[in-house]
């Protein structure tokens, strides 16, 4: 293996029975893979729009990978507003979306800062021995926040990428952050 060269795996498990953590677990020991492999989980409605997107993260790991433990990057749609860009939660015009990922790309390349919030589960970087140290992700709708939560108990560092920008459609049919925060009925059975 060349040394600058990381394994990393794209998830982005689905579960029919909205047992989530699970399916994230699941698909994290089908990987098999090392404790230094590195995993992407992305929902289902995230994407990146930027071909880089891949040697972006690669080189976030290979500078940041010693010192951060979690890693997520903005977006446009959140519950909460920590992760976005000011101005995108509306924003229809994916074209848009796409220059202001090319401007942030340029702007803050591969830099990884602190986060202080806990990382929204439509991108979430972390290697496999942080997954197994804090016992996986657990099964309910705050899966990301609780295994955010449990990477700071166990010591370990959260950093935020500012270059790395990935469309959203989190509720895209709620028509402000607030009612898109109360729209739960597509999660809960």
């Amino acid at each position: 293996m060349r040394a600058d060269f990381i394994n990393i795996h794209y998830i982005c498990p689905y579960s029919l029975t909205l047992d989530i953590g699970n399916s994230i677990n699941e698909a994290i020991e089908r990987l098999n893979a090392d404790d230094n492999d590195w995993v992407v989980l992305k929902d289902g409605d995230s994407m990146f729009l930027l071909p880089e997107y891949g040697s972006q993260i690669n080189t976030a790991i290979t500078k940041y990978g010693n010192e951060y433990n979690l890693i997520t990057c903005l977006t446009n749609r959140l519950g909460n507003a920590y992760q976005t860009v000011d101005g995108m939660f509306d924003e229809i015009d994916i074209s848009k979306h796409y220059e202001l990922a090319k401007y942030l790309q340029s702007t803050f390349k591969c830099t990884v800062e602190d986060y202080k919030h806990d990382c929204a589960g439509f991108f979430m970087l972390f290697p496999i021995r942080v997954w197994r140290s804090v016992g996986g992700f657990k099964n309910n709708l705050m899966f990301d926040s609780e295994f955010t939560k449990h990477v700071r108990m166990k010591g370990g560092k959260v950093g935020i990428m500012k270059g790395l920008y990935m469309f959203h459609a989190y509720r895209l049919w709620a028509k402000t952050r607030k009612e898109a925060k109360k729209s739960t009925s597509h999660l809960i059975r």
